[in-house]
């Protein structure tokens, strides 16, 4: 490859707009927030209240074709790679329905005298956790507690997945050298954030709301865990930061004179600043994270999809925008207005009390989209070097 081929693959779209898309514009908006939230003396709600109000209209833009798209890529590409990836394609998606559908039939089936649930429930008390099975009212409840906890669960292995395929593909067109070692450090790194994240919140929900919180109508069993595992994941994230610091960035520098280029480390440092609470959680944090989470995908997600280089500027802008305007369309009918039909036509919130659909079918979408999203990005895939790489 010559010096004029290597420029070209040195950015996605341009070096500036690549670092906004990264991360850096949420990082921009993070210090914004802190700052007011510093020097200002007013209502942090009512600072904020335009703002949130911006987002959650962005974040429909953003993540519904950020979701919807996944499936185009997941299967797309023929029966072979969907029979190739089954656990994620075929198994995962019929696991979720066949749990659900249990759900909606046994709704109102009580599971709290059960020898097996008896079992765990003792399982769980032995390590020090106060989460019991049995404790919500039935076992439509109970599957859809569950199927919450996996949606929460897989979330930050979810984020730390794509922000670390960031840092490899960038390295990768800067010529930033990683070593396997070097490489597994700063995956265990980003890791290890969404691990102490999600013990963090999981605590603090529950002194702040009691033995419950909600999704959507859906009474969702909290769990406090043992502060030592809070410290101890805390502990991790420091020693993994610091050991990322060391034996990739000085090690590099020393070893070959180079530095990371800005693009490579702005999705390990914004996971930091978004993902460790006491670095300062905004107050709409669950809009905002997603929106950037979705903007950052959709960098690359277009690269997958760009027109051919042949294709004039003005088709390249009018192909954009129906695909856009198709994935918000398909999105809103996905997430929006079918769960709302088939809610109504089943008269679930009468019935069962809960909004079954839009709870089952939305959770559905995000856990399967992180699992299709886990074998569609393999450096290995031929495709993905293709398109993304080469």
């Amino acid at each position: 490859m010559d010096k004029t081929q290597l420029s070209a693959t040195r950015s996605l779209t341009t070096p500036a707009i690549d670092f906004l898309l990264l991360g850096g514009a949420s990082l921009l908006v993070w210090a914004i927030m802190i700052s007011f939230r510093l020097f200002s003396s007013e209502n942090t709600n009512n600072q904020f209240f335009y703002l949130a109000v911006l987002f959650s209209w962005l974040s429909i833009i953003c993540n519904y074709p950020h979701f919807l798209i996944s499936y185009r890529f997941g299967y797309g590409r023929g029966k072979g790679f969907v029979y190739k990836n089954w656990p994620a394609l075929i198994a995962m998606p019929l696991f979720l329905i066949f749990i659900y559908i249990i759900a909606y039939y046994f709704f109102t089936e009580q599971i709290k005298s059960y020898a097996f649930v008896l079992w765990l429930n003792n399982v769980f008390r032995s390590v020090g956790m106060e989460f019991q099975l049995g404790a919500l009212p039935n076992l439509g409840i109970e599957i859809l507690n569950f199927s919450v906890r996996i949606m929460f669960i897989t979330t930050g292995w979810h984020y730390a997945k794509q922000a670390f395929g960031c840092i490899m593909v960038f390295s990768h067109y800067h010529q930033y050298p990683l070593t396997k070692f070097q490489r597994n450090l700063w995956k265990l790194s980003l890791y290890s954030i969404a691990i102490y994240n999600f013990f963090y919140i999981s605590n603090l929900t529950t002194m702040q709301s009691g033995t419950f919180s909600y999704f959507f109508d859906v009474p969702i069993l909290n769990s406090i865990y043992p502060d030592y595992m809070t410290t101890i994941c805390l502990a991790f994230v420091a020693i993994l930061g610091f050991a990322v610091i060391y034996f990739i960035l000085v090690k590099n520098y020393l070893m070959f004179k180079m530095l990371p280029n800005s693009s490579i480390l702005i999705p390990w440092i914004a996971l930091h600043f978004w993902w460790i609470p006491f670095l300062g959680h905004n107050d709409f944090y669950l809009l905002a994270v997603p929106f950037f989470h979705s903007l950052q995908y959709l960098l690359f997600a277009y690269q997958l999809e760009a027109p051919e280089r042949t294709t004039s500027r003005s088709k390249k802008v009018v192909q954009l925008v129906l695909k856009t305007i198709v994935l918000i369309t398909v999105g809103y009918l996905s997430f929006i207005f079918i769960p709302r039909f088939l809610d109504s036509t089943f008269s679930t919130q009468m019935r069962i009390h809960v909004v079954f659909f839009i709870v089952a079918i939305s959770v559905f979408i995000n856990v399967h989209h992180f699992f299709i999203d886990s074998v569609v990005w393999r450096f290995s895939d031929e495709h993905v070097r293709l398109k993304l790489l080469d």
